[in-house]
């Protein structure tokens, strides 16, 4: 009689201990989900800037720099669902990332491009720059509770992929 006790506290510890690494593995799925609708709609974003930055442009009056930091950006790939975890994996992209902020800072200082459209591009690469570490530590985190006992044991039985 004495054990009956101890079996009930333990299977309750047990089902708690369920429930709320369910509910932990659910909230980052979602997080990361919402990280990266926010990078795919900000890349958009910034490649529709750079192109129609590009097509006001004129050419004689911009500097060869400049117009190659917007067509690197305008010509670049869209971040998509396919390819966004191994973009943002990718430490270049990154370096990319903060070149094309400077870039874009030092444009802004000038007079020749449309300082509207150069804000809004430089605003965009900064938030897109911020969200990057963010979504790969979530990724990480995720990766972790998913792979590690004993709460792969909850991912798998919950239908939680890596």
């Amino acid at each position: 009689m004495g054990f009956l006790p101890i079996i009930l506290f333990t299977l309750a510890f047990i089902f708690l201990w369920g429930i709320v690494n369910y509910n932990s593995l659910r909230k980052i799925r979602n997080e990361i989900t919402q990280l990266q609708e926010s990078v795919i709609d900000i890349s958009l974003k910034r490649k529709n800037a750079a192109t129609k930055l590009l097509s006001g442009i004129n050419p004689d009056k911009a500097g060869e720099d400049s117009l190659a930091t917007i067509r690197k950006i305008a010509d670049g790939q869209v971040i998509d669902k396919e390819n966004i975890n191994q973009m943002l994996r990718n430490e270049a992209n990154r370096t990319q990332l903060a070149s094309e902020l400077a870039s874009l800072s030092q444009m802004s200082e000038t007079t020749r491009h449309p300082e509207a459209l150069i804000a809004s591009l430089s605003e965009l690469t900064h938030q897109l720059k911020e969200l990057q570490p963010r979504l790969m530590d979530l990724l990480h985190n995720y990766h972790d509770m998913v792979t590690r006992p004993p709460s792969r044991f909850i991912a798998r039985l919950f239908g939680f992929g890596s």
